[in-house]
């Protein structure tokens, strides 16, 4: 089995059956994993649908968004504070598919090129680039694998 963390996440605040890890039941893998976040926005035509691009982007403007008015709602910390830092969990396809979008397009750098190995961990800075309109891009001087 190939288990997809999108798979989990067709309700809001809840689990699905699913024969992952040895956990057959929604009841079982609560064990292990707390939808307590869970958008539930997972179904089957959106995934068919999605653009992985779109979904960094809106990331992306998340992750660096002020706060200030008509701009995005930005992350906040529990305490209402916006982060200084942001860590992300994903899947190794939707990793590298934000390094390709915001490395710069002359990178040959490998996190843009290949997945990261299971349960890898890569840090990097983003930036504006002003010379490029404000674009914002990833630092490849950055990038610790």
């Amino acid at each position: 089995n190939n288990p997809d963390a999108l798979s989990f996440f067709t309700e809001p605040k809840a689990l699905a059956d699913s024969p992952v890890l040895g956990y057959r039941t929604a009841e079982q893998l609560s064990l292990v994993l707390d939808p307590a976040f869970n958008k539930g926005d997972k179904d089957g035509k959106k995934l068919k649908d999605a653009n992985v691009y779109s979904r960094v982007d809106e990331f992306v403007q998340r992750a660096l968004s002020d706060g200030a008015p008509g701009s995005v709602a930005p992350y906040r910390c529990t305490n209402g504070t916006l982060p200084e830092e942001v860590i992300v969990v994903g899947h190794s396809l939707w990793i590298r598919s934000f390094f390709w979008r915001l490395l710069d397009q002359s990178s040959q750098h490998v996190s843009g090129k290949k997945k990261i190995e299971n349960c890898a961990a890569v840090e990097c800075v983003l930036y504006a680039d002003a010379a490029d309109g404000g674009t914002i891009k990833v630092d490849e001087s950055s990038i610790i694998l």
